[in-house]
């Protein structure tokens, strides 16, 4: 394994991307290796904190370890100074850990895993996979969704409960995906009393999760729009809550547009974005409501306000959004 990787065990704070696998757009869907190029350079010449591939959004329950390699191979060459988290999710335990040491072999900084048929899955069978990836010594992020379990859990403090025990691992982040906030909250506390880095799985919470302590978030939309993403991250971290509020309700609408299908909905605004087909080869079907909100928030995106106009004068404040009065 190799020692000499300067993001091995850091988490960094930020904007991560989620990298959608693109296909071929005739034939067999095999990998579009030239597109994947272009996505990643364009990606890695804005202001993200890392790169995360191989999950849901790279749909890879479709992909074998030949293709997996590929865009790994792909991905560390074109972003070679940023971290990348590869996704390691398998059916098989001891499949996933030989996955995890491979991608740290290839030079990927952090492994994470969701459970195979997640709808199946329990927080107990959950922490037990994530203990067999950091058992192995390889930088492990959790992937937490509580969706499913929220519906089956007779209080929310019974998840918490469960998960306790994770909070022993040596975990180097956690991507947190709730439909009860509050859980997401409690566990984001968990998180921090550790000094453990939590990421909101949902661009539309960016804001909301970085005002309960999160580090950043990691989403299919931030990779439509990730030069948005990282400068709301940086508004936040430099107290500027005009700036932070005004990019966080510009990109409500992208979020709810990508997230109601999210493989499909992120192929198709990076299309219309002039990278790529729409091709997945998880069926999915975008609605024509979908089609039409995806455009007009691309649209917004491309001729709202630019990102240094957001720092104008507030005439109902009378202050300048650059820290000064």
């Amino acid at each position: 394994m190799h020692t000499d990787n300067p993001h091995r065990w850091l988490a960094p704070a930020g904007a991560w991307p989620v990298v959608p696998t693109p296909f071929a757009d005739c034939g067999p869907p095999t990998i579009q290796a030239q597109t994947l190029r272009a996505i990643i350079r364009r990606l890695a010449h804005t202001d993200i904190a890392g790169l995360w591939i191989l999950g849901v959004g790279a749909e890879q329950s479709t992909l074998t370890d030949t293709e997996m390699d590929l865009i790994s191979q792909v991905v560390l060459t074109q972003a070679p100074n940023l971290p990348i988290a590869a996704g390691v999710t398998a059916a098989d335990v001891s499949v996933m850990t030989v996955r995890a040491r491979r991608f740290t072999d290839q030079g990927c900084s952090f492994v994470f895993a969701l459970e195979p048929g997640s709808h199946a899955s329990t927080p107990e069978t959950t922490v037990a996979r994530m203990r067999a990836l950091t058992d192995t010594g390889v930088p492990t992020f959790a992937y937490l969704d509580t969706t499913t379990w929220e519906d089956h859990a007779s209080t929310s403090s019974d998840i918490i409960s469960a998960l306790a025990p994770l909070w022993d691992l040596p975990l180097a982040g956690v991507k947190l995906a709730c439909q009860d906030f509050r859980i997401w909250a409690e566990l984001c506390q968990h998180a921090q009393l550790l000094g453990v880095p939590v990421y909101t799985a949902s661009g539309r919470l960016t804001l909301p999760a970085l005002a309960l302590g999160a580090s950043g978030v990691i989403a299919d939309d931030v990779t439509i729009a990730p030069e948005h993403y990282a400068a709301l991250i940086t508004a936040w971290q430099n107290t500027d809550l005009f700036q932070a509020r005004t990019l966080q309700s510009i990109l409500l609408a992208l979020g709810r547009a990508i997230s109601q299908v999210p493989v499909a909905g992120a192929k198709y605004a990076l299309h219309r974005q002039g990278l790529g087909n729409t091709r997945t080869r998880i069926p999915a079907n975008l609605s024509a409501h979908i089609y039409d909100d995806i455009r007009t928030t691309l649209k917004t995106l491309e001729t709202g306000p630019a990102l240094q106009e957001l720092w104008s004068h507030d005439e109902s404040t009378g202050r300048t959004h650059d820290g000064a009065s």
